[in-house]
Formats: C-alpha cells, structure tokens, sequence
C-alpha cells in the first residue's frame, strides 16, 4: 500500500509540480476542503494509474473516514506549520508579538518574499515553500496571518487591518499554473523534430565513399580495380565490400552505407550500385558517339602503324579531348579520360574505347575493361616472376661461389695496406715497446723531419724486420705500407712519426696545453721541475709534472719519445726548445739574484743566520723528514718490484735465480739489476 500512495504522489507531482498544488487544480478544485472516495476513482482513473482505490483511499486517510483532506494527503505541510509556530515562539516569546514584528508592508497580507525573509530570521528549518504553499489556500502568492492563527493576528494587528486584509485577498487573482511538466523523452524527441533536416539535405554514406575513393583514385573505376574488385569479378558480397571499404580509408559506418544501397544481406554489390553517375556519364559518351566512335578509332589505329592494330594506339589527352569534342561530348573530359584509364597511364589505349563501343552494356563493359586491366597486369607479373626465377642449385651455388670470392678479393684488396700497416706497428710495439721508441732509434736515428721510402726500408732492416738482404717481394710489401701511410696527408713528402702513431702528437699538445693552463707558460712548468736551469730532468720528475697537469693517457708513450735509449734523463728542449731556453734564463738570473745576495750578507756580516748548523750526530729538523720521505718512496718501488717478482715466479729465490743471477754468481751490478727491471717494464723502479 505504501508503494501504491508513493505511486500516486509522484504522479501528481510530475503532473503539477507538488502535491499541493494538485490538491488545489485537481483533487479540491470548488474549495470544500474534502474529497470522496468517488472524486478519487475518477482523479486514479484520469492519472492513467493501475492502482486499487480503496488501497489507496485506506492508506492515506483510514477506511472509517468519510472524505480526504489536504492534511491527510499532505501531513508533512501541517507538521511544516506547526514548527513555524513553534519557532516563532521560541524567537520571540509568543506568535502576537512574532507578528508584531514581522516586517510586511501589507500585514497581515504577507507576500511570498516577506515571508521567506522571515523564515530565515527565525531560522525555519522545515522547507518554507512548503508553509507558503499550504497556507496560500487560492494560489495568489499571498497569505493572511490569520491562516496560521486568527486570534494573534487579530492582537497583533486589529480587526479592521485583519478585515481589511481578508477582501484585499479575496481581490487577488490566482497565479497562472506553472508550465507543464516535459520528461526528457518528450523533451529531445521535440528538440530532434525541431532539427531534423530533410532526406535531401541528411548524410549521404555513398557520396562519402565516392569522396574517399575520387580523393585516393582520382576515379571510382580505378578504386573499383584497385582495392573493392582487384579479381575482376564484376560482383562483390557483402562481407568482401567491406573489407574493400576498410582497404580504401573509409571510416564511415559499412552497415549505415550497405542499408543506404537498399542491398539485402545476401545480395551483391555491383559497380552501378555505387558509382551510378559514372555509369551514366560514359552510357551518354556511347549513345552521342554513335557508330563514328568506330571509324575514329580506327583512323587513330591506322594513323600509329601497323603494330598499333594489334596493340592498341595510344590516345593521349590532346587527342581525346578532340575526340569528345567532334562527337560533342558535354561532360567532363578529363573525369571521362581517368574512367577509360584504370591503370592510371595518363593514356587510354583504342582497344579499350573499340571495347566499350562494342560492347551493349556500359556497366559490363566498364568491369570488363577493369577485368582485362588485371588480366595485363596479371600477365606482366607472370613474366617479371619468369624473369626472377631461381637457377638451377649447382648454377646457383657455382654463381654463388664466384660472388663470394669476388667480395672477399675486394674486401681483401681494400683493408689490406691498414693490415699491413697494423702488422707493422705491432711488431715494432713489440720490438722496442712503442713506435716512438722504435721511431727514434731505428727508423730515425738521425732525427730528421721526414724519411724518404729509402731512409724507412733501411730503418726497417736496422730495426729487424727487413732482413739485410731483403726479397723483392717483402721491399715491395713495405713500399705499398710507406704510400699507404702518407697517402692521406698532402701536405708531407715523406713519412713522419705521426703517420704512425697519431696519438703522440695530440699527447704533446695535451701536455703543452695544460702546462700552460696549470703554470702560466712552458718555462715555468719547466722551472718549477729544474730548478737549477740544468737543461734535463729525470724520468720520475717528468712523470710527477703529467701527473701535477693530469695527463695520464700518454705519459708511456712520451717517455719512450724522449727517452729512447732509457738514459732516465729527458732533454727539455726536445719539449719546446724556446720554452726550455727561457726557463734556464730564469734560473741564471736567480742564481745571480742568490749570488748576489750572498755577497751582500757576507759584506754585512750576516752569513752566520743562514748558514747550516753543525752535525750533532742525529737526524732533526726539515733534512730529516726530506730524507724520510725519499726512504718511504725507495721502499715503496721496492715493494713494487717484490709483488711483481712473486706474481711472476711464485717466490723471491726462484725470481733471483732466473731473472737477476741466472749464473749463481751469488751478487750482481746496478747495470744486471736495472737491465733485469728493463726486461720485465719495471726500470723506473730500478732507479728508485
């Protein structure tokens, strides 16, 4: 039952906008305050409801009651009123002096405006619509203070005001209803009626495929051809039309545009079907042209020779166009030249009009000249794949053989001076323990700037790879290595250090750069590590200035150019010759600075407080420590000598014997001892 009376005031709010109001329109519409039960069949019966009356009629107001009152239909407006009162008592006391203090410009006439601002005072927290709505009795958007209670009205305001009131009220003519309720339904089918557009002017799904496929193909026959009927089968099924739509680009919906055909499922899809202006331009091309076509279309045949009745001559634009212009053509021409074209050849061959002239159905004979088009080209395909076919296997493995060869014969040819040129370095690498080594002691023991082809073989013999009398064969090797080796650099007549090593060069300027960046100059790098202008420093001071300018990468390969004879002394004009002149320039001047001094303090009698204290037989002092610190880095290479002995031979006595005192003579000279350390890479521990 419940669900029945929830039923019905739905309905009557969706039909008037409240319950209410349908109680004033519909259910009480002469105002007796009460409806029976009869009234309420025939308002059950108006709504359109499936609903049992007397369900109804018991739910809401009880079966012993005679007739329905608003409160009974709507007892959550009577409860709404009741909290107004209350709440006007709690705000101010009682409802007379609430009233007195309502602000209305009509009291006790109060509009729907002063009301809801009154509501908000007294903080009404049942929906004020609601009160308004119940209390206004004639729908005028007015109430009379007296509806809510007569007799504080009457305090607050008098009889006459009160009196007065009541005719003003029963003046007021009644709102207009509110508009009807329109369920969304109803409301977009209305909008989609307003908006709807013709047939003529709604969406075409043809005309959009004929879009895609004139924007791809430039023609619907050259489409049809290419991707809806590549097999020349005249017809397509519904399935093979839509894998053709979806090969061409068209995205719009295959279904919508199959219905727009008016094609049944089990039919077939013709070119007519799609392209019908197509089929109607060329059917006009052959109904004006009449049988003249004929006699054109051999003259232009007989015009190109004799091989052209056989092939076909070849109509281009200029004559085709004089062709529809004889026959008087109105169309478009160049549509027409594309339709007759499907391979797309910029040319229409005479065999093609002579069979559309011949043929009685336009529609066939246009699929024909599709079909006859991939019959060509279907033919030229059989021929081009002739043409690919495979040999037999041992012409195929012969031919193979002999491309295989041929490639490494090239290859060969190709890389083989940089092999060579390889081989080379590595075995002087290997003889002398770089290529500068090698450079300064055998190839160019003169240090000159370049070496002519004769100088480098006489280098090669002195360096032990050339042997003193030399075959042709390996003079004319080494002479393909030395034109190899320069015939990249155009500005040298000979061969020069870095055409075999061109990391050394970019090494020295490395070391030069950042000298410069670390000192200011060359010479004072070189005065920082020879202080004494002596012209040379020591192995172990020019790896300490690399290491102080960080240049680690080439320090073996520099030491082995300056050094080649492992004398453990680097000439610093073999550096930069200037720089090296003005670093010893600077050291004379401060040793004449120093000299200088020290005859003005012996003049002055001040050489007692530098002079060096005497021995008193124990290390102290700066000395000391210095001395200390040479002893710790002597003990270090030391040390590293052992670790690389016991990796070696596995012991020190096994070391000893093989490699220091092969002849068990029991001691050996500093020259044995740092040989020995030369032959294992290890002489610069040797010195320490």
């Amino acid at each position: 039952r419940r669900r029945v009376v929830k039923d019905f005031k739905k309905a009557l709010q969706h039909r008037f906008g409240g319950i209410i109001q349908a109680w004033r329109r519909l259910l009480d519409q002469e105002g007796n305050g009460a409806m029976s039960m009869e009234d309420l069949e025939l308002v059950v019966e108006a709504l359109g409801l499936d609903s049992d009356t007397s369900d109804l009629w018991d739910e809401i107001c009880g079966s012993e009651t005679d007739g329905m009152t608003l409160k009974d239909l709507c007892p959550e407006g009577e409860k709404a009123v009741e909290e107004f009162k209350q709440r006007c008592v709690d705000c101010f006391g009682s409802l007379t002096i609430a009233f007195e203090e309502m602000l209305a410009e009509r009291k006790p006439l109060v509009s729907r405006q002063e009301f809801n601002k009154f509501c908000l005072e007294i903080k009404l927290e049942s929906n004020k619509n609601l009160v308004f709505e119940y209390l206004d009795e004639r729908g005028v958007g007015h109430i009379l203070l007296g509806s809510i209670d007569k007799k504080a009205a009457m305090t607050a305001c008098g009889v006459k005001a009160l009196s007065d009131a009541q005719e003003d009220y029963i003046d007021l003519e009644p709102l207009p209803p509110k508009a009807k309720y329109v369920d969304i339904r109803t409301r977009a089918a209305q909008q989609c009626a307003e908006n709807q557009r013709p047939p003529e002017d709604q969406r075409s799904y043809r005309e959009e495929l004929l879009l895609v496929l004139q924007s791809r193909w430039e023609s619907p026959i050259r489409a049809w051809g290419a991707v809806l009927d590549p097999e020349g089968k005249g017809k397509l099924s519904k399935e093979e039309f839509f894998v053709g739509c979806s090969v061409a680009g068209y995205t719009g919906s295959k279904s919508s545009l199959w219905k727009e055909l008016g094609l049944k499922d089990s039919q077939s899809v013709r070119l007519r079907d799609i392209a019908p202006e197509v089929i109607e331009d060329c059917a006009y091309f052959k109904s004006i042209s009449g049988k003249q076509l004929g006699r054109i279309i051999t003259a232009m045949e007989a015009a190109q020779g004799p091989n052209a009745k056989k092939n076909g001559a070849i109509v281009k634009w200029d004559q085709f166009k004089d062709l529809c212009t004889r026959i008087g053509y109105k169309g478009s021409i160049n549509a027409l030249m594309k339709h007759f074209d499907p391979a797309g050849s910029g040319y229409v061959n005479s065999k093609s009009l002579r069979y559309f002239h011949e043929e009685k159905k336009e529609e066939k004979a246009m699929t024909g000249l599709v079909r006859k088009h991939h019959e060509r080209r279907r033919e030229e395909w059989r021929e081009k794949l002739e043409g690919m076919k495979m040999a037999p296997t041992k012409e195929l493995l012969s031919r193979q053989d002999g491309l295989l060869t041929m490639g490494r014969e090239k290859r060969e040819d190709r890389t083989k001076p940089e092999n060579e040129r390889i081989k080379l370095c590595a075995k002087l690498s290997r003889k002398f323990g770089s290529i500068a080594k090698a450079w300064k002691r055998a190839l160019n023991p003169s240090d000159a700037q370049e070496l002519s082809s004769e100088v480098f073989l006489n280098g090669l013999k002195r360096a032990g790879i050339l042997k003193p009398r030399p075959e042709q064969e390996d003079i004319d090797r080494y002479q393909r290595v030395f034109n190899y080796l320069i015939s990249g650099d155009e500005d040298a007549t000979g061969l020069r250090l870095h055409h075999l090593d061109s990391k050394l060069d970019e090494s020295l300027e490395e070391l030069k750069t950042r000298c410069v960046d670390r000192y200011g100059s060359m010479w004072q790098a070189f005065e920082t590590f020879d202080p004494d202008g002596t012209g040379t420093i020591s192995n172990k001071a020019f790896v300490a200035m690399c290491q102080e300018v960080k240049v680690t990468d080439g320090i073996h390969r520099l030491l082995h150019y300056f050094d080649p004879e492992s004398e453990h002394e680097i000439r610093l004009e073999d550096i930069d010759k200037d720089a090296a002149d003005d670093a010893k320039d600077a050291s004379e001047e401060k040793r004449e600075a120093r000299l200088s001094k020290h005859r003005r303090d012996e003049r002055l009698k001040r050489t007692h407080m530098k002079s060096q204290p005497p021995d008193i037989g124990s290390r102290v002092g700066v000395e000391a420590r210095k001395e200390d610190r040479q002893l710790e880095s002597d003990q270090q290479a030391l040390k590293g000598i052992r670790q690389k002995l016991l990796k070696q031979y596995g012991n020190l006595v096994r070391a000893w014997r093989a490699a220091f005192d092969p002849d068990d003579e029991g001691s050996i000279t500093f020259e044995a001892f740092e040989s020995a350390c030369e032959d294992m890479g290890m002489e610069e521990q040797a010195v320490e």
